[in-house]
C-alpha cells in the first residue's frame, strides 16, 4: 500500500473563506479572507501563488472574479457589489488553479444573500400554488406593500423574464395582487422567477426560486458499509430524504414486506436523515412506505439483502469508537481480514481483524479530528466494506479565548479586545486570524459555514451539505448521532483508495500556478509558415512600467513569467525576429486562459425575512453618507443629486472640465495640458478610475517606490509640477483625454477616492485628486494590434483596499460627523499572535444593541481556531447599572 507515496505525488489543497457577514445590500463590499492549506495536515500553504474568488449570480453566471496573492502569508480582498444588483441568493466560489483538477465539489462555496436597496421601503411578497391535476403549472400571487404603512401599492410597471430573456408585463387586479401562471421547467431559467418593477422613481430587481409541489420528494437508502447482509440483526440501513429542490425533507415511515407486515419503523431528523436496523432474508423484497410533513405518501423499494457479504459498522459509546462486522446469518468473521483507518489520504491504522472479539475498539482521543474512513480489506487488499465516521478530538485543538475590557459600551466608544491561544499540543500556540464584528440588530451571524465545519466536514464530502453548522451546535450526543446519519449516506471521494491499496497511483490533473504567465506561439517569418524557435517575444506595460523579453523554443512556444501586475494592467506583446526587429510577417498567437465552468446547481428556498428590512434601511443611510444618493429612475432618465463626472470614482460633488474646454487648450500632451491648468495640475493623478501604479524612477532624486495611483509632485522645477512618472505624462497625447475632474481635499469625493485607492504615499482626503477619463477608457495605453503584436489585459492581482473603520479618539471626534450606521463594525483579514496573544480595538457605531465578534484562523501547525463573543452597546446617556438591572 502506498498511502504516503500518493500524498507525495499528489498533495491536494483545501480552502476556507471567511466573510465579514452573510447578508449584503447592493453597493456594499464583501470583505473576505481565504485560508489555503495542505489538504492532509491543514498546515497553511502558499505554494499556489493565487486564489481566485468569484461572485456567481442565481443563474450561475460569474459576475466578478478576483485574483488574490499572499501578503505575509494571507490571501484577502474585497468584492464591490453593483449598486443595482438584483436581489437574491448569490454564491462565492474560491479555488486555486491546482484545485481545478478535482472539480467543483472540492472548491469552496458559500451562499450570500444580496438585498436590493428599494427593499428598505417596499416589501415584495410572493405565494405559489399548484394545480392538483397539472403540477407542472404554478400559480403565482405577488403583492407590493409599503413597509412603514403596510399599505398595498401598485407599481408603475411589473415584469417577469422568461427563459428566452423576454420581459412579460403583469397587470394588477382590483385586490392589489399580481397573478399569473407559468410552467417553471419550460418557461423559467433554473426554475428562478426574475421580477422587475418601477415605483416612485425606484427600480427593483429580484430573483426568487419557484418551489416544487410538496408531494415531490425522494428517499434513498444506504446499507451500512455498502452491503446488506441477510439474516442478521446487526444490519443497519441509513436513509436520506430530499425534496425536489435538493434540500432535506422530514419524513417518517415503515418498512413492510410483500404481505404488508411491518418490519421496521423509522423517523428522520430535521435534515431528512436517519437509520434503522433491519433483518431480511436473502433476495427478499422490502419496501419503505414514507410520509412527509405535508402528509404526502410515497413507497420505495429497499436494497436487497445478500449472502456472502460483510458490513463494517461503527458505533460510538462515549469516547470509545467501536468497529464491528455484520455477516450474513451471523457467520464468524473469517481470518485474513484487516481493519484500516485513513484520514485525508493518510493511513492511521492497520491491524488484522480479531475474529474472537465482537468489537475492535479505539479511543476517540487517540484519533485526529475529521472525517475518517474505516475499511475492511482482505489479504489481497480488496476492500470488502467501507464506512465513514466523524471524530472530534477536543484534546488536540487550541482553545481560542476572546476577551474585551468590558461587556457593555456606549455608542462611539473604544472597544479593546485581546485574543489568547491556549492548550493543544503546542507549548505556545501561534496563529494567523481574521476578525469580523457585526451588529446583531442588522446582521444574523452565519453559523452554517465556519472554519471548523468546512475544514473538518464539508471539504471532505461531495455535493451539497445542508447547514453544516447544525452538526456543531446544541447537544453533543444528539449532534453526534446526526453526524453519524450524515456519514452513513456519504461516500469517500478525495483519493481513490481502491487504487492506492493496489499500488496504483493517481497523478495531479490541475496545474500548479506558482506565478504569472503569458504564453503562446510564434510562427511564420520570411515566408516560413511553420512554427520555429529563436524568435524573440517581448511584453511591455506602461503603467506600471515594466519590460520582459524571452525566446521561443524549437516548437515556437514561449512563456513570459516574471511580470506580476495588478488588475487592469494592459500588456503589449510583440513577436520579434532574432535581431530584435518587429515584422508583420510573424504570426503571434496567445494561449487562451480558461476558468472552470459553473455547473453545480444552487439549492435555496424563497423565505421572506422581515428582520433584514432594518438592515437594508441602515445600510442605505450609511451608503448615502459615504458615496452620495443612490440612483433614482424617472422615465428612462437616470437622475442624481448632482450630475457625476465620467470617471468611475466620481460622486458628483467635484469640478468637471469637459472635452469642449480641453479641446480649446493648445497642448500636445497631458503634461502640457496640466501645465496650462496650474490649478488642476497640482493634484495627484488617477486615470480612468482604476488603481494604476506609478513608474519606478531611475534617478536617485526621484521617487523610488511603487504606489497606487499617480504620486503627487515631490518638488518644483521652474515653478512647474514634477511627477515621478513624467515619461508617461509627457508621452500621452491630449487627444486621448475626454474629461478632467477635480476632487477637492476633504470633500465627499475625496473620501470615496480614498476608500477605493488606498496608498502609503497618497492621502486623497487631504490632497484631493485629479480624475482623468480617456476616450478609450484604457488608461491612456497605446493600442494597436497587428499579426505580430497584441494588446491584452489579463486578470491581475487585486490591489488591497482597507476596510474603513472610524476612530472617535477625542470627545470632539465622538460628537462630529454624520450618523454612524455601520453594519460591519470592524474587519481585519490578518492579525498574527505573538507568544499566543494579540490585541486589537475598534469603535462602536451609533445604533445601540448587541455586537458579535467572530475570530477564525489556523495555526502554523494546522490547528483550527474559532471564537465568538457578544458585547452590548447602549446609548451614551444611559446608566449602565440601571439598564442592566
Amino acid at each position: 500500500m502506498c498511502f504516503n507515496k500518493q500524498l507525495q505525488i499528489y498533495p491536494q489543497e483545501k480552502l476556507y473563506v471567511q466573510t465579514d457577514k452573510s447578508y449584503y445590500v447592493g453597493g456594499e463590499n464583501i470583505w473576505f479572507r481565504a485560508y489555503l492549506c495542505d489538504y492532509t495536515s491543514h498546515i497553511p500553504d502558499t505554494t499556489s501563488r493565487y486564489v481566485y474568488t468569484e461572485l456567481i449570480d442565481p443563474l450561475g453566471k460569474v459576475l466578478m472574479r478576483i485574483k488574490t496573492l499572499p501578503r505575509s502569508g494571507a490571501y484577502y480582498g474585497n468584492i464591490r457589489l453593483q449598486e443595482e444588483l438584483p436581489e437574491g441568493t448569490y454564491r462565492l466560489r474560491s479555488y486555486t488553479s491546482f484545485m481545478k483538477g478535482l472539480g467543483e465539489d472540492y472548491m469552496y462555496w458559500r451562499n450570500i444573500y444580496v438585498r436590493n436597496p428599494s427593499s428598505a421601503d417596499i416589501r415584495l411578497l410572493a405565494e405559489f400554488t399548484f394545480n392538483d391535476q397539472k403540477t407542472e403549472i404554478v400559480n403565482a400571487r405577488i403583492q407590493l406593500e409599503e413597509i412603514k404603512s403596510s399599505r398595498k401599492i401598485e407599481a408603475k410597471e411589473m415584469r417577469y423574464q422568461d427563459r428566452k430573456e423576454k420581459m412579460k408585463v403583469l397587470k394588477m387586479s382590483e385586490d392589489s395582487i399580481y397573478r399569473f401562471a407559468c410552467q417553471p421547467e419550460k418557461e423559467l431559467s433554473n426554475r428562478l422567477l426574475y421580477i422587475e418593477y418601477d415605483y416612485s422613481g425606484r427600480f427593483h430587481k429580484q430573483y426568487m426560486p419557484v418551489p416544487y409541489p410538496e408531494k415531490e420528494y425522494d428517499v434513498s437508502f444506504w446499507p451500512e458499509g455498502g452491503s446488506f447482509p441477510a439474516e442478521t440483526d446487526d444490519a443497519r440501513i441509513g436513509f436520506k430524504s430530499l425534496s425536489a429542490d435538493g434540500l432535506g425533507e422530514i419524513v417518517e415511515g415503515n418498512v413492510v414486506d410483500s404481505s404488508g407486515n411491518i418490519r421496521a419503523i423509522f423517523n428522520s431528523n430535521a435534515l431528512g436523515m436517519g437509520v434503522f436496523q433491519l433483518n431480511a432474508q436473502a433476495g427478499e423484497r422490502l419496501y419503505a412506505e414514507c410520509k412527509n410533513r405535508s402528509g404526502m405518501k410515497k413507497r420505495f423499494e429497499l436494497p436487497v439483502a445478500r449472502q456472502n457479504v460483510y458490513s463494517l459498522g461503527v458505533k460510538r459509546v462515549g469516547e470509545i469508537v467501536n468497529f464491528y462486522v455484520a455477516t450474513a446469518s451471523d457467520q464468524p468473521v473469517p481470518e485474513g481480514l484487516y481493519l484500516l483507518l485513513q484520514l485525508r489520504g493518510a493511513l492511521l491504522y492497520c491491524k488484522a481483524w480479531d475474529g474472537s472479539q465482537k468489537f475492535q475498539q479505539i479511543r476517540g482521543s487517540d484519533l485526529p479530528s475529521g472525517v475518517l474512513q474505516a475499511l475492511l480489506v482482505d489479504s489481497n487488499r480488496n476492500p470488502l466494506s467501507a464506512r465513514l465516521f466523524f471524530n472530534l478530538n477536543k484534546i488536540e485543538g487550541i482553545d481560542t479565548e476572546l476577551e474585551t475590557d468590558r461587556s457593555v459600551y456606549g455608542t462611539r466608544e473604544r472597544i479593546s479586545s485581546i485574543i489568547r491561544l491556549r492548550g493543544g499540543t503546542e507549548i505556545i500556540p501561534e496563529g494567523d486570524l481574521s476578525i469580523s464584528v457585526t451588529s446583531d440588530k442588522d446582521v444574523r451571524v452565519d453559523t452554517a459555514s465556519t472554519i471548523i465545519s468546512t475544514m473538518l466536514l464539508t471539504s471532505e464530502l461531495k455535493g451539497n451539505i445542508e447547514n453544516p453548522g447544525f452538526y456543531f451546535s446544541g447537544c453533543d450526543l444528539q449532534r453526534s448521532e446526526d453526524l453519524d446519519y450524515l456519514m452513513l449516506t456519504q461516500g469517500w471521494g478525495r483519493y481513490n483508495i481502491r487504487r492506492i491499496l493496489k499500488d496504483s497511483l493517481e497523478y495531479p490533473k490541475g496545474q500548479l500556478e506558482i506565478g504569472p504567465e503569458i504564453s503562446g506561439t510564434v510562427g511564420g517569418g520570411g515566408g516560413i509558415r511553420g512554427k520555429k524557435g529563436g524568435y524573440l517575444v517581448s511584453a511591455t506595460t506602461f503603467v506600471p512600467a515594466a519590460y520582459e523579453i524571452t525566446e521561443t523554443d524549437e516548437m515556437g512556444h514561449f512563456h513570459l513569467t516574471s511580470m506580476e501586475m495588478p488588475e487592469n494592467t494592459r500588456f503589449l506583446i510583440q513577436a520579434l525576429t532574432e535581431d530584435g526587429k518587429g515584422t508583420r510577417t510573424l504570426d503571434l498567437r496567445l494561449d487562451s486562459v480558461s476558468y472552470p465552468p459553473v455547473s453545480r446547481h444552487q439549492l435555496w428556498r424563497y423565505d421572506y425575512n422581515r428582520e433584514l428590512e432594518n438592515y437594508v434601511s441602515n445600510t442605505n443611510e450609511q451608503y448615502k453618507k459615504m458615496y452620495g444618493d443612490r440612483m433614482i429612475f424617472l422615465d428612462e432618465v437616470v437622475v442624481k443629486a448632482k450630475k457625476r463626472g465620467k470617471s468611475f470614482l466620481s460622486v458628483g460633488d467635484s469640478r468637471v472640465i469637459p472635452l469642449e474646454k480641453i479641446e480649446k487648450i493648445n497642448a500636445g500632451s497631458l503634461a502640457v495640458l496640466l501645465t496650462a491648468l496650474p490649478s488642476v495640475g497640482k493634484y495627484p493623478l488617477i486615470i480612468d478610475g482604476m488603481p494604476i501604479e506609478a513608474f519606478r524612477s531611475t534617478e536617485s532624486d526621484k521617487v523610488d517606490e511603487v504606489t497606487i495611483g499617480f504620486t503627487p509632485p515631490k518638488k518644483e522645477i521652474k515653478d512647474k509640477p514634477y511627477w515621478a512618472n513624467d515619461e508617461f505624462i509627457v508621452n500621452m497625447p491630449k487627444e486621448y483625454i475626454e474629461e478632467l475632474e477635480v476632487v477637492e481635499p476633504w470633500s465627499q469625493g475625496a473620501f470615496y477616492v480614498q476608500s477605493k485607492m488606498i496608498s502609503s504615499d497618497n492621502d486623497y482626503v487631504k490632497s484631493g485628486a485629479l480624475l482623468i477619463t480617456t476616450k478609450a477608457r484604457n488608461g491612456g495605453f497605446p493600442t494597436r494590434d497587428d499579426l505580430n503584436k497584441k494588446t491584452i489585459v489579463p486578470l491581475g492581482y487585486q490591489i488591497i483596499t482597507e476596510f474603513y473603520s472610524p476612530r472617535y479618539e477625542t470627545i470632539e471626534d465622538s460628537r462630529k460627523g454624520p450618523f454612524d450606521l455601520r453594519t460591519t463594525i470592524y474587519w481585519n483579514p490578518s492579525i498574527k499572535t505573538s507568544k499566543g496573544e494579540v490585541s486589537f480595538d475598534f469603535y462602536s457605531a451609533d445604533i445601540p444593541g448587541n455586537y458579535t465578534i467572530t475570530v477564525e484562523g489556523i495555526s502554523p501547525s494546522g490547528k483550527l481556531m474559532r471564537a465568538s463573543k457578544t458585547i452590548q452597546i447602549m446609548k451614551k446617556d444611559s446608566d449602565y447599572m440601571d439598564i442592566t438591572e
